[in-house]
């Protein structure tokens, strides 16, 4: 995925003023790189997960402790992400508000702030228990970090998603 600025790079390069532009060199500006046009407007899912029998950390995000699991898809589509999946208690204890699961480190993905202080800019959604026993959680995304905002039960599960625009 490509920040704006890099996109605008690729074009100016690769289709240069009074050049032959070759058709190859437009079809590379249009889909054939990692910053390509078309990529950033169809967003390319990640799938990122912190299951510790089967990570697979893609750089997006960073897990905060490996007794909190997460399962996520990570999509970008412009200046705007999503990200759904799923966050699971394995500590074996309850885990009490404001527990924080993962960062977003990724500087393409981080998100946009208000005023520029990002505490102060979030988004909040609701975590659906995938047990049925369980009452469902509030999540908050807030200073690219993700927590819960209600305790969570033991051995629980809980899928969301969000959307946020970030500051690329």
């Amino acid at each position: 995925m490509a920040t704006k600025q890099s996109i605008i790079n690729k074009v100016d390069t690769d289709l240069a003023s009074n050049s032959n532009i070759e058709a190859t060199d437009h079809r590379g500006v249009l889909h054939g790189a990692s910053d390509s046009i078309i990529d950033n407007f169809y967003g390319i899912v990640t799938t990122d997960n912190s299951n510790t029998s089967s990570p697979s950390n893609t750089g997006i995000v960073s897990p905060i402790d490996s007794n909190y699991n997460y399962g996520l898809d990570i999509t970008k589509n412009g200046n705007r992400v999503n990200i759904s999946g799923s966050i699971r208690n394995d500590s074996g204890s309850i885990l009490p508000i404001s527990t924080l699961f993962f960062t977003i480190t990724d500087n393409e993905y981080l998100m946009q702030t208000s005023s520029g202080d990002s505490s102060f800019y979030g988004v909040a959604c609701k975590g659906i228990s995938l047990s049925g026993a369980y009452e469902d959680i509030t999540l908050r995304l807030a200073g690219n970090v993700l927590s819960i905002k209600d305790a969570m039960p033991i051995n629980s599960i809980y899928k969301f998603s969000l959307t946020y625009n970030t500051i690329n």
